[in-house]
């Protein structure tokens, strides 16, 4: 194999030195397409964005019309047991790939050790489906969204490989023929059957269909652009290797896992102190404050690589000029959403709803706020890995995480859904003061090196 460190390395920034590239690594500097502007990128994924909120959006409505709020609390449960699991399982190798600009480690071992835990999460999945005493129908749901959930959480491996590159353009059509595929197939399903069971199952064929058909191919075809020797897409075993990356991801693995546990214990505690029907219509609702975090995501995904490459390359001020304007999107759009949902939430939930949901006014305004202090704690989460400082962003969830599970049962016991928006909340602005107070003191755009 041709070694790479003979390859001259177009700077990032203007006056930054070459990105620093291991030959066994796959430094975002050695390819050879030029990558799109930020704007293009973050309009790339936001339209992948808008596919997926659409399609799972249109599953609520789906599922509301075609089966009740029963129906939509059961999915919501299957999702809500899986989600914990795939995203500890996950191990944030997404963002570890992204911002790993000095070619830490090979494509080939990222993949490898996300095909072990996905096996490994699934196996957890059907475990818990199999002995939590649940019925026949909730159960085969479980095992199905799991399944589905796998296969996503393997094409989430080879996004991460197109989101370094900053070929954003291929993340999005994957996101957009999956998302349209899982809607169609959830739909035919309920429709033909009045079962979830077959609704589940449409999703799992729409997410290997997608993978297998545009995913791998695309990614291959990404790693055939090098100017070196073409890195093959195949996962890499040596377990030394392994151990190691798994050990440094640990902490974005829980970050993730912890993350999910904050968006899905209301669920839990809801589905304990209330019932399905409750749920369905936090879920519903939920779905609405949804929009725009897909948009602050896009945000995330367009930025990450290029704050990573500021970071490596030690250009504290484009790092720091970024990282200000997207504390400003964030801080708009969740202003937006709460003053809209203040102004006209009564209108807006019966026209997307019906007129049961003129009453949630009230939450709906609460989970706006939710909804916007997460935005907040995303971009400021974003800044914290970008310079790989992923310990110290775990610290951070595992503390709005203490917050939520203290305050959680009290409040929905004595406030209901209501209570249930204001202990996520709380935890929410949690997260905000203590990353904002790290990014402050431990100055992620001083010198290079204090944040490593």
């Amino acid at each position: 194999m041709t070694s790479s460190a003979g390859v001259r390395r177009r700077p990032f920034a203007p006056r930054g030195a070459a990105l620093r590239a291991r030959p066994s690594g796959f430094a975002v500097g050695a390819e050879t397409a030029r990558p799109a502007s930020l704007k293009r990128n973050f309009l790339w994924v936001l339209a992948g964005y808008a596919a997926a909120i659409g399609s799972k959006w249109g599953r609520v409505v789906v599922l509301g019309h075609l089966g009740g709020l029963e129906m939509v609390g059961l999915m919501a449960l299957a999702f809500a047991v899986c989600a914990p699991v795939n995203a500890l399982a996950g191990l944030g190798l997404r963002s570890a790939v992204v911002t790993d600009a000095r070619g830490e480690y090979r494509f080939a071992d990222y993949l490898g050790l996300r095909l072990l835990c996905a096996v490994a999460a699934l196996a957890v999945v059907v475990g818990m489906a199999l002995l939590g005493g649940y019925d026949r129908s909730t159960m085969l749901v479980i095992v199905l969204v799991a399944a589905s959930e796998t296969l996503v959480s393997l094409s989430d491996i080879f996004h991460a490989l197109l989101q370094q590159r900053e070929r954003m353009n291929r993340i999005t059509l994957s996101m957009g023929v999956r998302s349209l595929l899982m809607l169609g197939l959830l739909a035919a399903g309920v429709y033909l059957t009045g079962s979830a069971v077959w609704g589940a199952a449409g999703l799992a064929v729409a997410a290997a269909a997608a993978l297998v058909f545009y995913d791998l191919p695309s990614a291959a075809g990404v790693l055939r652009e090098r100017e070196a020797a073409a890195e093959p897409l195949r996962p890499a075993f040596d377990r030394a290797t392994l151990a190691r990356l798994a050990w440094k991801a640990l902490p974005l693995g829980v970050v993730l896992m912890l993350l999910a546990l904050r968006t899905n214990l209301p669920r839990y505690v809801i589905t304990n102190y209330l019932d399905h029907r409750a749920l369905g219509a936090f879920v519903s609702i939920f779905y609405v404050g949804l929009v725009g975090s897909k948009v602050i995501a896009a945000l995330g995904q367009a930025s990450t690589p290029r704050l990573a490459k500021y970071h490596a390359a030690g250009n504290q001020r484009a790092f720091a000029w970024l990282l200000v304007r997207l504390l400003a999107l964030a801080a708009a759009l969740g202003t937006a959403m709460v003053v809209g949902m203040a102004a006209f939430g009564q209108p807006a939930l019966k026209l997307l709803y019906n007129a049961d949901f003129s009453q949630y006014q009230r939450l709906a305004v609460l989970m706006m706020a939710v909804a916007g202090a997460t935005y907040l704690a995303t971009i400021l989460g974003i800044a914290v890995e970008a310079a790989r400082r992923f310990r110290l962003h775990m610290a951070i969830q595992i503390a709005a995480m203490i917050v939520l599970v203290a305050a959680l049962p009290w409040a929905v016991g004595r406030f209901g859904l209501e209570g249930a928006a204001g202990a996520m909340l709380l935890s929410a602005l949690t997260a905000v003061a203590l990353a904002a107070g790290c990014v402050a003191v431990l100055g992620v755009w001083g010198k290079r090196g204090v944040m490593e």
